[in-house]
């Protein structure tokens, strides 16, 4: 091959990688800036309706930009979360493993109305009771 083919391809490929690396970093998220952060944990958190007699957690002012951390929907139930995703194949991230933990967290310390302290999240008998209060 000459010298000027290896050069080409030489310059080609470095073109290829800038192209992939910066569609790479296109890809990636990135969150707005933001005044104050409200962090996924019981005490910031409240499972069913929003209690009226909760105290604020946070004030801001007008303009203010606030990051909120949710999370919920759990498909697990009462099994470990962790034993859930390996039986289902899931793959996560180092993010997504610690947002497991923070929701797994919630959902065992944070009072629901109707349920009782000693008992484990149910959504199932959540979802009952809601059903026959009606």
């Amino acid at each position: 091959m000459s010298t000027d083919r290896r050069v080409l391809s030489a310059l080609l490929a470095s073109a290829l990688f800038a192209g992939f690396a910066t569609a790479a970093n296109a890809a990636a998220p990135t969150l707005p800036k933001y005044d104050h952060w409200v962090k996924l944990k019981p005490e910031n958190s409240v499972i069913g309706n929003f209690p009226a007699q909760k105290k604020p957690i946070l004030t801001v002012k007008s303009g203010d930009t606030v990051r909120i951390d949710g999370g919920g929907g759990n498909r697990w139930m009462d099994k470990d979360p962790f034993v859930w995703i390996k039986e289902n194949n899931i793959k996560l991230t180092a993010d997504e493993t610690t947002a497991i933990r923070e929701i797994d967290t919630v959902l065992k310390e944070t009072p629901a109305p109707g349920r009782h302290q000693d008992r484990p999240h149910d959504d199932r008998a959540d979802r009952r009771r809601r059903r026959d209060a009606r």
